[in-house]
Order: C-alpha cells, then structure tokens, then sequence
C-alpha cells in the first residue's frame, strides 16, 4: 500500500486505492474468464477462442466476458446483502429490547451525519461487531451478546464508532462488493481445481503426457495463471479490507476522543471473537476476522494497536476511569486481565509484500497451482518426456517441436463439427428445428479424414469419426465412404 504518515493518512488516498484495486479485480475475472472459457471455444469458435487467436478472441467475447461479468456481480451483489442478513441470523432490535445499546448507537449516529441505523443482535458470547447494507438508510449495526456484555460504555461506544464509519465511508458496501468479486473467482477457478485421489494426482500427469507431451507445459501454464488470478483476489481483498479497518480505528478516535478505550476494546475482541457455526469467510465485514490463509481479510490486532498509538501517543496509553452502565455481575464477570501490550516497532499499516505472504498461508496448492502429490507427478511427466524423447535432446528444435499444442487445436475444433452434425441429425429426427442441422456425410468424412492427418495422437479419434460423421444416421457404409474421401 501507500505510504502514509498515521492513520489519516490512510484517508486521503483510500477511494483511489480502491478503484485500482478493483481495476485489479476485473482482470483477475477475465482470466478466470479465459480459463473457463477455453475448451468450448477451442470446440465450438476456434477462430475467436483464446490460446488460437487473441486478437480475435477479444474483438468478439471481451466486451461480452466484461458485460455478463457486470451483470454477474451485480445480481450477486443485491443478493449478498440478503445473504448476509440470513446467515447472521441476527434479531433486530429497538430501545425496549436493548435499552443501553440504542442509548449508545442513537447519538452516536446522529453526531456522525448518518440517519439513525437499524440495530440487530447476535446470541453469541463471542466478541465481535459488524455493518451491513447497501445504503445509508438502510444500513444495519450488528453486534454479539458477548460484546455488549463485555464491554463498559466507552468501549461498547467505541466499536460502535469502528461500525459507524464503515457505513459512512461506504466501506459496507465496498466490502460488500469486494467479497462478491472474489466469490466470482473462486466460481470460475477453484472449481477447476477439483481435489481427486492421490494416486491420480500422482500418476494422471505422466500418464497424459507420455501419450500427448503438449499437455505437461499447457497444465502447468493454466494452473499458474489460475492460482496467480486467485491469490491477486484475495490480496486485493485484504489490502482494501485492511485499508479500510484503520480508516475506521481512526474515526473512532476521533469521534470519541477515548482512544484508549479503542484498544481496550481491540484486545477484549481479539481472540475472543469466534462465533460458532458461521460460514468461513463471514467475518470479512467484522471488527476482527482471520489474519492469515486464504481468508484473511484484517490487519494484525498489533499493527492496528501501533497505529493508535503511533497517533494519539500518550492518550492511548492512559486508562482512565470510564463510564460503565452494565449490571454488577456482568462488570464482575468482565473484569478479567487482558494482553494490552503493544508492539511500537511494527508498522501500523500493510505492506503488500507482506500481506502477499499472509494470504498464501496454509493453502494447500503452490503458486503452480499444484498439489504435493500433483508437484511429484510434474517432475515424474518431465522425466518421461526427456526419457521418451532422449535421442532428441541434442536438437532443441525437435524437442521443441514435441510441445507444439496446434494437433490438440486440430482436435477440438474437428471434433467439434462432427458432433454438431449428430447432434443436428438426432435434432432433425427429433423435431426440434433450432437444433436441427443437415450435414453431407461425404464431406464430413473428407474434412475429418484430413483433420486427422494434422492431430497427432488425436488423429485416431478423427478417424474413428471419420468413418461414422453423422453417427448412426448415415445412409453410406463406412469402407464407402473412405474409399470416396481417398
């Protein structure tokens, strides 16, 4: 991230972070796009398909890819709020329900330019805090059980504060935004990424590559681009998320003066804000969530204690006696010590190298998208390559050659035509006229016949088809229609 001198530096140069980042986003989304959108083009345009010809393939599906990817997001966007709000399963309530909560919220909302906010509860002992919504007015502060009693009054004002400042900055709905894109490329990445036996991750390489070695060099290339498209995602994800959460830490200080009880609050929450059976990757919008791995989406509790610090200097410091409406017992229950140690030289904001880092913590693929077992199979299908192909290694350009991808090019976009012709002969048959579509069967059999000469060891496959282009459907026999084609 930018370099700034405390937390309001963050501010100044936040929404145009964001915008980058998000520019980020949208071309991570095209190339999950191009990966998904490989093989059916390849069969069915190959004249527009990515990998053939890039210049064709954006003059016809980039606009396209970006128009459906909008509308995409949107729609999952609106829906997400709704989710979100289910999930939760939180209760709304008013100044009956929670009278000490709404006392805080209340005047707190109004001192800050917001309409007065819906107010929900989570039956949660754990410690944690969140907003939600799309606009002002219908936005939503949402916190534990376990918060309300945990905290005294300034402390309870304080997180409020945190929450207040994320829908006045429009970080819910940035946040909000930032999760759908990354939802959208796990849609269109991870799930290429299907987990199988290790056995077959071990062997199915090897096995692929002795029989056609092009498809060593074009799974190794997908899988890089697929999981350098999803850690970016979940970089940008963090960067913005975190970028945002000091923005917030700062306008709590500066609304409530107190930033004392800020940290006090951090330290409460901060290992005790777990709620029990919330999907992962639900606290993105909390007060505080997961650090590292691949759901990490907030600073270190440190690093946002440093900030304060770094800022407020002594006052953050000072416990003075603060206000505290809470029932005896729970003041008693409360009063338990808490680490408020802070680590002063460590750097109160996120580096994206570091945060780089953060996010490849505990995955389970490498940044060739591999598995442990899928990584020993890679250096197993290389060296059936250079074994299958040892006479060759002294002529680079014969070794080279064995790599050339345009036979399973050939494959795809022949074997693409011969289907659509028995699917249009069934079509016919079965009366649909959309589908329906007549073929000659003794040009098909001279197309595929020849398509197979160019598709190395797919070329048995053309053939086979060659000798049945319209499956069962073909009045010639076979021999017949060989001899013709020859």
């Amino acid at each position: 991230m930018l370099r700034v001198n405390g937390l309001f530096g963050w501010i100044a140069a936040n929404d145009r972070r964001s915008l980058v980042l998000f520019a980020g986003f949208l071309a991570a989304f095209h190339v999950g796009a191009v990966l998904a959108l490989y093989l059916p083009l390849a069969a069915l345009d190959p004249e527009h398909a990515p990998g053939f010809t890039w210049a064709g393939y954006a003059s016809r599906y980039l606009i396209l890819v970006t128009l459906a990817g909008i509308i995409l997001f949107v729609a999952l966007l609106l829906w997400h709020v709704h989710a979100v709000r289910r999930i939760m399963a939180f209760t709304f309530v008013d100044e009956q329900d929670e009278p000490r909560l709404c006392r805080i919220v209340e005047p707190l909302a109004i001192s800050m330019g917001l309409p007065l906010p819906y107010v929900g509860v989570i039956s949660s002992p754990a410690m944690n805090a969140f907003a939600c919504g799309i606009r002002r007015k219908d936005a939503v502060v949402v916190v534990t059980r376990g918060l309300i009693d945990g905290l005294d009054d300034d402390e309870l004002a304080a997180v409020v504060v945190h929450e207040l400042a994320h829908i006045r900055n429009g970080d819910i709905r940035l946040m909000a935004a930032a999760n759908v894109c990354l939802r959208l490329l796990d849609w269109l990445i991870t799930s290429r990424m299907k987990q199988t036996t290790p056995l077959k991750e071990l062997v199915g390489l090897p096995i692929l590559t002795l029989w056609f070695p092009p498809i060593l060099v074009f799974v190794l290339i997908v899988n890089f681009i697929a999981q350098s498209a999803l850690k970016a995602g979940r970089l940008i994800r963090l960067l913005i998320s975190s970028s945002r959460e000091f923005v917030a830490d700062a306008v709590a200080v500066e609304v409530t003066q107190n930033p004392a009880a800020l940290i006090s609050a951090l330290r409460k929450v901060h290992g005790n804000s777990a709620i029990a059976g919330l999907p992962l990757g639900q606290d993105a919008m909390m007060i505080d969530g997961a650090v590292d791995g691949g759901l990490a989406t907030h600073p270190r509790m440190d690093d946002r204690v440093t900030a304060i610090v770094a800022v407020t200097g002594s006052m953050a410091l000072v416990a003075a006696a603060r206000h505290d409406t809470r029932p005896n017992v729970l003041r008693r229950s409360a009063d338990r010590p808490h680490d408020a140690s802070v680590h002063p030289d460590r750097p109160g904001g996120e580096r994206a190298l570091s945060a780089l880092r953060r996010v490849a913590v505990d995955d389970t693929r490498n940044w060739l998208g591999l598995t442990r077992n899928m990584s020993y199979g890679a250096i197993l299908a290389v060296a059936v390559v250079l074994g299958s192909h040892a006479k060759q290694l002294d002529r680079p350009a014969a070794l080279i050659a064995v790599f050339d991808p345009r036979p399973f090019n050939v494959f795809l976009a022949a074997a693409a035509k011969g289907i659509a012709c028995n699917v249009g002969a069934i079509a016919a048959l079965a009366d649909v006229p959309l589908l329906a579509r007549k073929c000659d069967p003794k040009e098909m059999t001279a197309f595929l016949t020849v398509q197979s000469e160019h598709a190395g060891p797919f070329g048995a496959m053309l053939a086979v088809m060659a000798d049945n282009p319209s499956g069962t459907f073909s009045s010639p026999n076979a021999k017949e229609r060989r001899a013709v084609s020859r």
